[in-house]
């Protein structure tokens, strides 16, 4: 599929979120839905309409796993967040009939919070939903209200929910559909009015310099271990940090990458041809 890599960045910059249509093949869509098929899930509701599956990088779907280092979406979420970047989470949701939906929140709290932990804390990431059913209207679609992550208002409050808002948006889209979302801009999920079940494969990034502000649990590293060469890579130990506190002036000349609009029409924004 053909990326526009300066559209995607404006796209998450300002928007807050960017729809890749189709992003994922036939084949592999199909090996991912029998993967999860296979997985105890955990009933997260007591109605039974949405069941989980947390930590999918310590599972045995091997194409669930080598997908959280993909070529193709790697380099996007390098275009936004830079070259060295962790995975932080990968779970697995499936949202039966009957699901009511999801509150338009957030998911990054700078203090933390009861509902995300510490993990929520982390300054800057990115959140990448693979739908593996067709999204549509009254299927869970993903609720979003563009560009609320740029708000400076009280009203914006991370600690805030809203069961709904009238500049919200419902995202739909085709089976095999990836949307990438900036954790801070307001989202939730639409009720399922349907007969079939709507299931989402969520994977989290953030660059190496922007650790939690609290401690989470470290990985267990025979786990972390077993994994693939290239997933091992992104799973750097979760309260890595690498950034100096003391600030150092730089003076690197005109070898300065773009900071402001520039991202956006950079000659980096050619369309590239991105291989799942």
């Amino acid at each position: 599929m053909i990326v526009e890599s300066a559209s995607v960045v404006w796209q998450l910059e300002v928007k807050g979120f960017a729809v890749l249509p189709g992003f994922l093949a036939a084949a592999t869509l199909g090996d991912l839905k029998s993967e999860f098929a296979e997985l105890d899930l955990i009933q997260a509701r007591k109605d039974d309409t949405l069941s989980v599956y947390r930590e999918v990088h310590f599972s045995r779907c091997g194409t669930a796993i080598g997908l959280l280092a993909d070529g193709g979406m790697l380099r996007v979420l390098r275009q936004v967040l830079g070259e060295r970047l962790i995975c932080t989470a990968s779970s697995y949701a499936r949202y039966g009939p009957g699901y009511p939906g999801m509150p338009l929140h957030t998911d990054c709290q700078p203090y933390g919070s009861k509902l995300f932990g510490p993990l929520a804390s982390v300054p800057v990431s990115l959140r990448v939903f693979y739908y593996l059913d067709e999204l549509t209207a009254t299927r869970c679609p993903l609720r979003v209200v563009p560009s609320s992550h740029l708000c400076l208002h009280q009203e914006c409050n991370p600690y805030r929910r809203f069961s709904s808002h009238p500049e919200e948006l419902a995202l739909t889209g085709v089976a095999g559909t990836a949307i990438v979302i900036n954790p801070k801009v307001f989202h939730g999920v639409g009720p399922n009015r349907t007969a079939e079940p709507r299931s989402v494969y969520t994977a989290a990034y953030r660059p190496e310099w922007a650790g939690p502000a609290r401690r989470v649990p470290r990985y267990d590293r025979a786990k972390v271990s077993s994994l693939p060469q290239p997933v091992r890579q992104l799973f750097q130990p979760p309260n890595r940090r690498v950034c100096n506190p003391r600030m150092p002036v730089e003076d690197r000349g005109d070898n300065v990458p773009p900071l402001g609009p520039a991202r956006w029409s950079s000659p980096g924004g050619a369309g590239e041809e991105i291989q799942e």
